[in-house]
C-alpha cells in the first residue's frame, strides 16, 4: 500500500475531508499535526483505514510560525525518511519547512488555504509585527508558491490574488473548495421565513475579519427584531466577545446570544433548527480571497444565507439563489435586507453532483 504524509498546523473540517479522499484511493496515511485535536472531528477520522496521527506539540497550541524550531525539525527529519508517494503540506510557514527537507519538491503539494501575511499585517501586536518583519513571511510564501510540486488555493480569487502578489505564472495550480464532501439532491425548492427573525453564526470571532460591529450598527435602521445566536470557539475568553455583548445590551432592535459550539455530532441537528445562516465578513485582504466552511454547511442544510459582498464569495457563489449580499462594512445595507424577510419564500438551489470537494480534490490526485 502506497504511504503519503500530510503536514498540517492542526486538523480542521478541511484537513479531515483531505484525509477521507486519500483513503478513497487506498492510501496509508500519516498526519503529522502542531496542536492536537478535539472530539470534534472523532467519528470521521475513526472510519478512516490505515490512518495514524503524530502531535508535534502537547500544548494546546498552533506556533506555526516557529518555522526554525529544532524541535520541529527533529520530528520532520525523522519522519521524512520514510518514502511518501506525496506530501499534503498545510499554510506557508510549515509548507517552507517541509520543502527545505523534502529530497523531491515535484512530491510536495502545498494547501494555500490561509493568507499568513495578510493575517500578520492585520495585527495590532509589536511582536507579531516584528516577527513578520524578521521571518519575512512574504519571501517564505513567495518560496513555498514557487517550488512546490503542485499549490491548492480555495478559490479563484485567491489564486488570482496570490500569484499577482508575487507576480508569478505558475503551471500545476487548483482550486479545491470549502465545498461539502458529497453534494447531493434537495427536494426542498423554497424556505420561509416567518415574522420571528433568528440568525444563525457558528465559527469563530476576531475583531477586523468577523464584522459584528456592522450588525451592531443595523439597530437604529430595524424595523423589526432580530436575534442572532452565535455558536462560537472561546467565547466566554474573547475580549472581543465581551465588547460585542456590552454593546449589544444597549440596543432596542438587535439581541445576540452567545454559546459553545457544539460538537459535530449534532451540528446538523443545531443547523435544522434555523432558517438564516449569516456570514458577516470585514473588507480586507484577510477576508476577500478565502470562503468560509459555514457557507456550504448553511447551502447544504437548506437555509437562506446572509453574506458580506466579499469578492471571493461573489465570484464563487453568486448564482446561489439563496445567498442575499450586502455590502460590506455597511449597516445600512444590510439593514435593508433584514427588514425585508417577514413573511416571504426564498427559493434555493439544488445541488448537482459536480464540482464536490471529493471531485475537485480526486482530480488532482
Amino acid at each position: 500500500m502506497k504511504k503519503i504524509l500530510m503536514v498540517v498546523p492542526a486538523i480542521d473540517i478541511r484537513i479531515v475531508k483531505f484525509a477521507e479522499v486519500f483513503s478513497s484511493k487506498n492510501y496509508a496515511i500519516t498526519i503529522v499535526t502542531d496542536k492536537k485535536y478535539t472530539s470534534t472531528y472523532q467519528e470521521r477520522l475513526n472510519k478512516i483505514n490505515n490512518l495514524k496521527v503524530i502531535v508535534i506539540y502537547k500544548k494546546d497550541y498552533i506556533p506555526t510560525q516557529i518555522i526554525f524550531d529544532p524541535y520541529r525539525f527533529l520530528i520532520y527529519k525523522k519522519i521524512f525518511r520514510e518514502e511518501y508517494e506525496f506530501i499534503y503540506s498545510r499554510d506557508a510557514y510549515i509548507s517552507y519547512v517541509v520543502l527545505k527537507l523534502s529530497k523531491k519538491k515535484d512530491n510536495v503539494y502545498v494547501d494555500i488555504a490561509d493568507d499568513l501575511l495578510s493575517v500578520a499585517n492585520q495585527t495590532n501586536s509589536i511582536s507579531k509585527k516584528l516577527y513578520n518583519f524578521i521571518i519575512n513571511t512574504k519571501k517564505v510564501e513567495k518560496f513555498v508558491i514557487t517550488n512546490a510540486g503542485k499549490v491548492m488555493f480555495v478559490c479563484h480569487a485567491a489564486k488570482t490574488h496570490f500569484l499577482k502578489r508575487h507576480n508569478l505564472d505558475r503551471e500545476n495550480t487548483y482550486i479545491v473548495s470549502n465545498a461539502p464532501f458529497f453534494h447531493k439532491q434537495i427536494i426542498k425548492e423554497s424556505v420561509y421565513i416567518g415574522s420571528e427573525i433568528k440568525i444563525l453564526y457558528t465559527g469563530t470571532i476576531d475583531k477586523g475579519i468577523r464584522d459584528f460591529e456592522t450588525i451592531l450598527s443595523t439597530d437604529s435602521y430595524l424595523t423589526n427584531k432580530i436575534i442572532v445566536d452565535c455558536y462560537v470557539f472561546n467565547h466566554d475568553k474573547s475580549q472581543y466577545v465581551k465588547e460585542i455583548k456590552e454593546k449589544a445590551s444597549f440596543l432596542k432592535n438587535i439581541e445576540i446570544n452567545f454559546n459553545a459550539p457544539v460538537k459535530n455530532l449534532n451540528y446538523k441537528n443545531l443547523l435544522a433548527e434555523y432558517q438564516i445562516g449569516i456570514i458577516p465578513h470585514a473588507r480586507n485582504e484577510v477576508t476577500d480571497f478565502t470562503i468560509p466552511n459555514k457557507i456550504y454547511d448553511y447551502w447544504e442544510n437548506n437555509m437562506l444565507i446572509i453574506s458580506s459582498d466579499n469578492p471571493s464569495i461573489v465570484g464563487e457563489l453568486n448564482e446561489l439563489k439563496q445567498i442575499l449580499f450586502y455590502e460590506g462594512e455597511n449597516p445600512v445595507s444590510l439593514a435593508g435586507i433584514l427588514n425585508d424577510l417577514n413573511n416571504k419564500n426564498f427559493s434555493i438551489t439544488t445541488f448537482t453532483s459536480e464540482n464536490s470537494f471529493l471531485q475537485e480534490a480526486k482530480n488532482i490526485f
